[in-house]
């Protein structure tokens, strides 16, 4: 089960990505965050989604990285890092050294050090509890 925030201000982020020059664009209505992942759906039945938006404000401390073909807007969040530490002591298992909030929103092989990383304010809808595609698409025993 994933918990994901999705990116309300999606058309912001779309459109400095196209004068930053990239052209495989992450449809809008997929642009979300992830805030973390359970294997165990027990886990996840456990906690209550936040029900409130979350702004997270304009900063020009952020990146654009390639995460293994997949470039990401990489942000701080204190209120997401609380959220994800919060998920981890419920049981939740995360398979990285850290948990970096970040908006996945292009495939492009673009050189990524000429790129002014999108400073304006995210704004995120509530979370949203989805069920695992690959998790779900397995026969059950």
């Amino acid at each position: 089960m994933f918990v994901i925030r999705e990116l309300l201000n999606r058309n912001d982020l779309i459109e400095w990505a196209i004068t930053e020059g990239f052209r495989e664009i992450i449809p809008a209505t997929a642009l979300h965050v992830t805030i973390g992942k359970f294997h165990d759906p027990n886990v996840g039945r456990q906690l209550v989604p936040a029900a409130s938006d979350l702004t997270v404000r304009a900063s020009q401390r952020r990146a654009v990285l390639n995460f293994g073909g997949i470039v990401v807007l990489a942000f701080s969040s204190a209120k997401l890092v609380r959220r994800h530490a919060e998920f981890r002591r419920a049981g939740m298992t995360w398979f990285y050294r850290d948990y970096t909030p970040h908006v996945s929103f292009a495939l492009d092989g673009l050189d990524l050090r000429d790129i002014q990383p999108f400073d304006g304010r995210l704004r995120f809808g509530p979370e949203i509890f989805k069920p695992d595609p690959i998790l779900d698409s397995l026969p059950t025993c």
